[in-house]
């Protein structure tokens, strides 16, 4: 339940995790009793993920649990599918959870939370040796309206300092300090293409 206004609404607990044999899941289950899990999983979804899931759906089978396909190494479409499960679940409790499955998956699922990160409560990984949830930290993953700007020229095939400092209209010294702080932080590499993380900050 949480407030809004001077009134009180019911709000479901929601679990966005990933999945692999399902044991961690089952923990974080036991952990946050969601009343819908969304898992990301492969397309096409092995025979592993779907016994697991199969199993989640025996042991809690008054959770509403449904499953969102993306491509396992791809990191900006697990983003995407994230933020389109935050997008809709908004207004509820959102937990994010990436103990199981490929790195891609959990980095992609995470990637996706710092997006939104303000519709987001928390993200969890399970330890394997003890069963107890660690807490993940949320990052803010966003930029400034310029760079924003430069960004969406470089995602339309804009990459020469003179043709962006025109578009732009500001001085090439300017760009410069722009470009550096977007490759340190990972969003442009050095040929001044977009990386994954910036195609992920493009989607905000």
């Amino acid at each position: 339940m949480k407030a809004k206004g001077y009134y009180w609404v019911w709000s479901l607990d929601i679990l966005i995790s990933t999945i692999y044999e399902g044991k961690a899941v089952v923990q974080a289950v036991k952990f946050f009793s969601p009343e819908k899990i969304y898992f990301i999983v492969d397309n096409p979804i092995n025979n592993t993920r779907k016994l697991a899931i199969e199993m989640i759906k025996d042991l809690f089978p008054d959770i509403d649990i449904i499953n969102k396909t993306v491509k396992t190494y791809d990191i900006v479409d697990i983003a995407n599918k994230t933020i389109e499960i935050i997008k809709e679940e908004k207004n509820n409790n959102i937990k994010i959870h990436i103990s199981e499955a490929r790195k891609t998956m959990g980095l992609g699922l995470l990637f996706g939370a710092y997006v939104l990160k303000d519709y987001v409560d928390s993200a969890y990984y399970i330890i394997e040796e003890t069963n107890e949830p660690l807490t993940l930290p949320l990052i803010e993953l966003n930029v400034s309206k310029k760079k924003k700007e430069i960004l969406n020229l470089i995602s339309s095939g804009i990459n020469s300092s003179q043709k962006l400092s025109e578009e732009l209209k500001i001085k090439t010294s300017t760009l410069y300090v722009h470009l550096k702080e977007l490759r340190d932080n990972g969003l442009i590499t050095k040929d001044t293409t977009l990386t994954n993380m910036g195609k992920i900050v493009m989607l905000i």
